[in-house]
């Protein structure tokens, strides 16, 4: 394991980005990783729960980025998640914006980003050895596990050496030349570039297609003849999905 991370191990914790906020508020450590084998108060985006079995990769990083915010580290991360489940497994993991990690539309995993004072917190969750009994259901999108994809057990501490390798490289090359040095990697990963989306925020739903992602991590959305930049985080509340069956949609 790279010298540069320090992992902190547990059994079974409420959640591991609780455990890293606590960490970071007391001085913790550039490259502190904080890993758990269960969660049992597991979250996804805007507070909505995340099932953390045995068998998952959860863990949360503390990062001392400088100046790069929580929105570019997010999507570097995402990125790495995905690189390092499909070089571990074979499997096409795609990335989508600006957090989820999917297979075939089916979600496998998740990034959280969140600043505590100078530091970023990244959590990161990957449904990688999740059996089908522990899959929850779920309205909008369907869930699915890496050793399901794969047809094969997943080594769990193979996956996250090389998320951490991975996620290491992007988050030098995003300080270093900030987060559109990623962005072909972005497209090439993408679950819904060219894709219908609908976005949702307090004055309505927009039907648009995803046509890019900004410098910041907004996605850039086209509808009815507009420009639309959909930030990952801000005062108007947006949620952001893959429409099945509408490609054709502009």
């Amino acid at each position: 394991m790279n010298t540069r991370w320090t992992i902190e191990t547990h059994d079974i914790v409420t959640s591991t980005m609780d455990l890293a906020r606590e960490r970071a508020r007391a001085g913790a450590p550039d490259g502190l990783v904080v890993l758990a084998a269960e969660q049992t108060g597991g979250r996804g985006r805007r507070g909505s729960r995340w099932e953390s079995p045995r068998g998952g990769l959860w863990c949360s990083v503390v990062l001392e980025p400088g100046h790069v915010a929580a929105p570019e580290l997010t999507v570097a991360a995402a990125l790495a998640s995905a690189s390092a489940c499909s070089g571990l497994t074979g499997v096409n993991v795609q990335v989508k914006w600006p957090n989820d990690l999917y297979v075939d539309r089916a979600k496998v995993g998740g990034i959280m980003g969140e600043t505590v004072g100078s530091a970023v917190i990244l959590g990161i969750g990957i449904n990688a050895n999740v059996t089908e009994e522990f899959i929850p259901s779920v309205e909008y999108y369907r869930v699915t596990s890496l050793c399901m994809e794969a047809k094969v057990m997943v080594d769990l501490s193979a996956l996250l050496e090389r998320l951490l390798a991975e996620l290491e490289s992007r988050v030098a090359v995003v300080v270093g030349s900030g987060l559109t040095a990623l962005l072909p990697e972005w497209r090439e990963r993408s679950a819904e570039l060219g894709r219908a989306v609908i976005v949702r925020r307090q004055d309505g739903a927009v039907r648009g297609t995803a046509t890019g992602i900004g410098a910041d991590g907004s996605l850039i959305v086209s509808a009815n003849g507009q420009r639309l930049l959909v930030p990952a985080h801000g005062d108007v509340e947006m949620v952001l999905r893959i429409v099945p069956g509408v490609e054709e949609l502009s």
